[in-house]
Formats: C-alpha cells, structure tokens, sequence
C-alpha cells in the first residue's frame, strides 16, 4: 500500500480509547499470566518507515500538545515505575529488534534498542502507542490519581498507572504498530490481549501490586 505521515490520532494504538479492553472496543477476559507473548516480525523497510513516522508524529504534533516529561507533575512517578521495570526488559531477549530498556523523554529521538515514553498536557485523557512511543495524558493520570482513593489510595494508584504504562509498552515491544502499517484490520482483540498479557508478566516480574488493574479498568469507561 502507499506510506504516508497521517496524524497520531490516525495511526496510534488505542487512539481515542486509555488501554487495553477499550482498544477493542469492550471487555475481555484475561489471559493466563506466563502465557509466551511473540513479537510481530518487522522486516527492516517497515522498520525504517515506522521510525520515521515517529519523528514526524512528534514533529507534528498540536500546537497546544506539550510533551517535554521533565515538566510534568507525574514525571517521578513514571520514572519510579520505569526504573522497577527496566530490569525485567533486560531479560526479554526475545523481542525483536531488541529492547533493553524503557526511558522517559523530553524529546527524540530515542535510542535505538529503547522505548520512549512521553508525558503530555494539552492532550485528551488517553494512552497511546506509535512503534516504540508511548504518549501519557496528564489528564489521564491524574483522574488515576484522583479517583486513587476509593481503591486503596496510593498503592492502588501506583499500581494502575503501571499496568497503562505496561500494557502501552507490550504494544511497543511486540511491534503492534507493524500490523497497523499492513492493515488496520490486522489489529484487534488479539492484540489486547496480548498487551494486556505482557502487562501482567512485567507486574509481577517487577514485583508491582496487582490491586490497581481495576481502577485502571474504571477510568477507562
């Protein structure tokens, strides 16, 4: 098919929706944790072309979207969750191309066997993947925040902004965005589910409470 540069709200993962049940429009069940989780094979031109929409996403990013992390009031608490994870991403030697760790940015580009994750304002509440960027809604994880005291207050919060942050990167490390550049139809519930699996695996491998996937859950509806 021609390649072009449409706009994020066209080509992310979960555009428009937070995570997981909502990407495929409903709820699912879960799967099993410690089932095995395979990476989409990239071949080296979709590669090229997925990194380049990347900077030009973010290029072109709107005007009042204002991604600079280091400026966002919930840059220490993604970079908390990062540095728990990061150990685990090292062992996942099986994903390819290789990524062997996760970085919370200001700006690209990011390295090449790492994932980047932006922390945004101006944007509307949601999580979102594009290749190997991730893009978090202050708005998104502050109602996190917010509604964190019905379901166990800060660890409940603490909990639910890894399992977005997890299940984003799930769609980043199997290279969901590759079926996306094929064909939209490509990509649906298995993916979730997917996502939803490798958040799981990098939860308990990282020794993260579970209590928050609800909260998560909620805020999405």
């Amino acid at each position: 098919m021609g390649f072009h540069f449409p706009s994020a709200r066209t080509w992310a993962l979960c555009a428009g929706a937070a995570l997981f049940t909502a990407c495929g429009g409903g709820t699912h069940g879960q799967v099993a944790v410690g089932d095995k989780n395979v990476s989409v094979n990239v071949s080296w031109a979709e590669k090229k072309s997925l990194e380049k929409l990347e900077l030009q996403t973010h290029k072109n990013l709107p005007e009042e979207q204002q991604c600079v992390s280091s400026r966002s009031p919930f840059a220490d608490d993604v970079a908390e969750i990062i540095r728990a994870v990061n150990p685990y991403m090292e062992t996942r030697t099986d994903i390819t191309p290789p990524v062997r760790a996760v970085e919370l940015r200001d700006h690209p580009p990011r390295a090449e066997d790492r994932i980047a994750v932006y922390l945004c304002t101006g944007m509307k509440p949601r999580a979102y993947t594009l290749y190997r960027s991730i893009y978090l809604s202050g708005d998104f994880i502050g109602g996190l925040k917010n509604s964190s005291a019905a379901w166990g207050g800060e660890s409940a919060y603490r909990s639910a902004l890894a399992f977005v942050l997890f299940h984003e990167m799930g769609h980043a490390a199997l290279n969901h965005s590759a079926l996306k550049l094929r064909s939209a139809d490509q990509f649906d519930l298995p993916q979730e589910m997917e996502a939803d699996q490798f958040a799981y695996d990098a939860m308990a491998a990282s020794r993260i409470s579970v209590t928050g996937i609800g909260l998560a859950r909620a805020a999405n509806n």
